[in-house]
């Protein structure tokens, strides 16, 4: 028979365990990417790329014409897989010095190139980088870089 120490020993154990347990699936959820936007911007416009798991858009606005946003048409397996692609490249990532990365050239300041910035949306934050110039990112997001700009010219 349980004496009564055994019982509140278990109950605090029981309790301290379903804590650690929530806690640690809400850090798991906190670092998710829910979505990414590549922008690059220049004298002749904008363009925009988004992606998340649920479906991929490019916006392009030309500065003598209109707007034009397009959903790509990517079948469920092949959006799947450029997800998890990009995913695995975020998450080799050090976001704890995204918005630091320099450019290592300077031509989108005297429009010699566009202005290209990606932002990372998580459940609970936002991280942009800086600017750099299109076709040149930092050496730190050149494998994500190179492979956005690829699905973007599928």
């Amino acid at each position: 028979m349980m004496n009564s120490f055994s019982i509140k020993f278990m109950t605090i154990v029981g309790i301290f365990t379903f804590m650690l347990s929530c806690g640690t699936s809400k850090d798991a959820g906190s670092n998710q990417l829910l979505s990414l936007e590549m922008e690059t911007t220049g004298m002749g416009g904008m363009q925009q790329f988004t992606a998340s798991n649920a479906k991929m858009t490019e916006k392009t606005v030309n500065r003598s014409e209109s707007s034009q946003e397009v959903t790509k048409s990517v079948s469920k397996s092949d959006l799947s897989q450029y997800w998890n692609k990009i995913t695995g490249l975020v998450s080799d990532l050090n976001l704890d010095n995204f918005e630091n990365l320099e450019s290592p050239t300077q031509d989108r300041l005297f429009d010699g190139a566009r202005a290209t910035v990606i932002t990372l949306h998580f459940k609970y934050k936002t991280v942009t980088s800086a600017a750099f110039d299109e076709g040149n990112p930092p050496a730190e997001l050149k494998a994500l870089y190179d492979y956005l700009v690829s699905v973007v010219n599928q």
